[in-house]
């Protein structure tokens, strides 16, 4: 603890520090004549090299010179402040950010390197160009185990409310991760914007993409995502995160340097080393929290996502049932009733049933735990005001506005979002009373129905320049959002003393939202085949979020948004459902949804040759649930996910690396290469080094030199799985598949 001490009293000195003047060169670092004869510095586990004529640092693990962590570039600055303003549009949950920059501080000057055991300090000051402005900053760095750095930079606030880290990288370098990433799995050459928002409609796939923005601003782009994490994994098994909560950048433009920005005075974050990038996701979460298992119910079927009232639930029910569907729960998101608008079947936000459409819900509930089904429902942070719809009970929007419940503009004036074709004010989560109220309303009105989980979507949408209740703006509390969503559901079970057999399933998500979150899903997907918002970007999103964290995840099956317009039709085809549910079968969660046009996309129970297809991919997902139970324990104890990108278990083959979303493994033992395109009976499947069996035909694949491509037929029925050889696991799996007269 000495350390810190030492920190805190060194800033105040450089804050009153009456410093010499210093001449900088064209290079854009100096330091004091002092420091040039230290060539390293040795603490923890760790090793600073120092080349004091050019000025660069150079980090390694274990004094070992191949395990390098982190290096700066030559004879440049590698802290920058800034003095900036920025200006924030919101519209439909999107939000549009620019930022200009009134004063910079670029030039660095290194005055004191101070080391303990576990620590080491730099303290300076910043220059703007013409050298009349030092700010003073002080750069830590703390060993917090064998692998893994904290790093803290601050500058004086009264001149910066920007800071930005830079240091070097490689052309051939790949970089995974942040969170939910929808389009790209290797990031390196793009500018990563972290913040929480809707992921919108198209994002980029034209011309929906410009429609959409024309109408509502919510077209998105490449970068939009409920549960962007600032958290990257490289292919030379570094890692780099940050702690802050704050709007930040992550720019790999630069082939030869990565630069990291915060609106803040202050960079908070973490460096992690490990020639297992499996560890590095251990050590990782043990920062961001690991998700705890599924209830086992959840793993025996399908989740089946209908909406129509009691009548035409238990018809479809009981359809699906007589096709040998095995049914682990029916989930009802319309059990508040439905509303009809411009976008489609939308629900009414006031979370009470509505016992017009649900008449006997009671008898429903009873009925379906006969047959072993959970009945799951649906809610979200938002009230909208019911004085329209006839048969409601208590309108919850009007109890909340009157308590002062809802999150408040400068002026103290609720906030109406924009939804879709209606308006909704979103709940205060950092006001206690509010939040029990809120929690009571959902307890009393919901979990005394009998269900046993619900989605808990949104989360997305706290408006940037909101005032809450604690004290604390929206523009340091966006992106915390998410996780007060989550805490708040995972209160609720806890509370309950349910958090074994209950689950919510939620869309947003921040950094540590997977040690509150039962189940993540990928939000609304349109109903395409493409790589821009289609289901190419339901398996990105999986692989991008397993590697932080969200190690529990899945998507719609078939996807959720459908377009009919006179200029513009998107709807699910029956060839799309069945390949989603190809891909789905060997995800954590198993999960229909009828979309927000559910009468023109294909169904599930559309017709029987789909009801055949999907009992048979239901039965694939229940015969791995014994694995999926393994995994799942395995992701509590060390935060890997199920799903995992082949990088995880294959870091030094090259073309494992050039993978995007081609293809994953489950766990360890399988490998699965899902049909992606449309009209496509084949698929090719890239195999790593070792001995592989398909699962379909049992043909074996030998490559004990290398990986290989392989062009493997993959009609619809048969998803391109392939196991290890002699793999007990796999084994099992196969037997199961017997029984149920999968498999001959």
């Amino acid at each position: 603890m000495l350390i810190k001490k030492n920190i805190k009293s060194a800033f105040m000195l450089v804050v009153l520090l009456l410093f010499t003047d210093t001449t900088f060169s064209k290079n854009t670092i100096e330091l004091n004549n002092n420091l040039k004869s230290i060539s390293s510095y040795n603490f923890g586990k760790f090793y600073l090299e120092f080349d004091s004529t050019k000025i660069s640092f150079s980090l390694f693990k274990n004094n070992n010179l191949n395990h390098i962590i982190w290096n700066t570039l030559e004879n440049k600055a590698f802290i920058a402040g800034y003095k900036a303003k920025e200006k924030v549009k919101e519209d439909h949950g999107s939000f549009f950010i620019k930022d200009k920059i009134d004063k910079t501080f670029e030039y660095q000057f290194i005055d004191q390197i101070y080391v303990s055991n576990d620590s080491l300090l730099f303290i300076g000051y910043l220059n703007n160009k013409n050298k009349k402005i030092k700010v003073p900053y002080r750069f830590v760095l703390y060993a917090e185990s064998d692998s893994h750095l904290s790093f803290e930079i601050e500058l004086d606030r009264s001149f910066c409310n920007r800071v930005s880290l830079h240091y070097t990288s490689s052309k051939d370098e790949f970089i995974y991760g942040f969170g939910e990433q929808f389009t790209n799995f290797n990031l390196n050459g793009k500018i990563v914007p972290i913040f929480v928002s809707e992921q919108g409609i198209g994002r980029g796939k034209q011309p929906i993409t410009f429609i959409i923005d024309l109408i509502a601003n919510s077209g998105g782009d490449e970068f939009t995502s409920y549960a962007p994490v600032p958290h990257y994994i490289s292919s030379n098994l570094n890692s780099v995160y940050l702690k802050n909560l704050e709007y930040s950048i992550f720019d790999f433009s630069n082939h030869h340097s990565i630069s990291i920005s915060v609106f803040s005075n202050l960079m908070k974050g973490g460096i992690i080393k490990s020639d297992d990038p499996l560890e590095i996701i251990d050590e990782y979460t043990n920062y961001s929290g690991r998700m705890k298992p599924l209830p086992d119910w959840s793993q025996n079927g399908a989740v089946i996502g209908i909406q129509g009232g009691t009548k035409r639930v238990g018809k479809i029910i009981d359809t699906l049932l007589e096709k040998d569907v095995p049914i682990a729960g029916v989930w009802l998101q319309d059990w508040v009733g439905q509303r009809i608008t411009e976008f489609g079947k939308q629900l009414w936000w006031n979370w009470e049933l509505d016992q017009e459409h649900y008449p006997q819900w009671d008898s429903l509930v009873s009925n379906f735990n006969e047959k072993n089904i959970k009945v799951l429902t649906y809610i979200n942070p938002f009230l909208t005001d019911v004085k329209n719809k006839k048969n409601h009970k208590i309108n919850y929007y009007k109890i909340a506005l009157d308590s002062s419940y809802f999150v408040k503009d400068s002026l103290g004036i609720p906030y109406d979002l924009d939804i879709t074709t209606f308006s909704a004010s979103l709940i205060d989560l950092t006001n206690p009373k509010a939040k029990n109220w809120y929690k009571n309303l959902i307890e009393e009105n919901m979990l005394s129905l009998g269900v046993h989980g619900w989605m808990a979507d949104f989360g997305e949408a706290l408006p940037y320049y909101s005032d809450l209740f604690s004290g604390k703006s929206g523009n340091t509390m966006h992106n915390y959002y998410p996780t007060m969503w989550s805490e708040f559901n995972s209160n609720i079970l806890h509370n309950l003393n349910r958090e074994d057999d209950f689950l919510f399933f939620s869309r947003s998500g921040f950094t540590q939202s997977p040690s509150n979150t039962s189940l993540f899903w990928l939000g609304d997907q349109l109903v395409t085949w493409d790589n821009y918002d289609g289901i190419k970007t339901a398996l990105t999103g999986l692989l991008s979020s397993g590697l932080s964290g969200f190690s529990l995840n899945h998507s719609d099956i078939g996807g959720y948004t459908a377009i009919k317009t006179p200029v513009l039709k998107y709807i699910r085809s029956k060839e799309l459902f069945m390949r989603w549910a190809e891909l789905n079968a060997f995800t954590a969660f198993f999960r229909t949804h009828e979309g927000n046009r559910p009468e023109d996309n294909h169904q599930v129970y559309s017709d029987d040759e789909t009801m055949i297809h999907f009992a048979k991919m239901a039965k694939v997902y229940s015969s791995l649930s014994f694995y999926r139970k393994t995994l799942m324990k395995e992701s509590f104890k060390n935060g890997y996910p199920l799903i995992r990108h082949p990088f995880l278990h294959y870091p030094n083959d090259k073309d494992v690396l050039n993978l995007e979303n081609e293809q994953f493994m489950l766990g360890s033992e399988f490998m699965i290469c899902p049909v992606l395109n449309e009209n496509s009976d084949e698929v090719n499947c890239y195999l790593p080094k070792g001995n592989w069996v398909h699962l379909w035909t049992s043909e074996e694949y030998n490559l004990n030199q290398k990986g290989n491509d392989i062009i493997i037929q993959s009609p619809i029925g048969m998803p391109a799985v392939f196991y290890k050889k002699n793999s007990e696991i796999a084994e099992r799996f196969l037997n199961n598949l017997r029984e149920l007269n999968v498999l001959n």
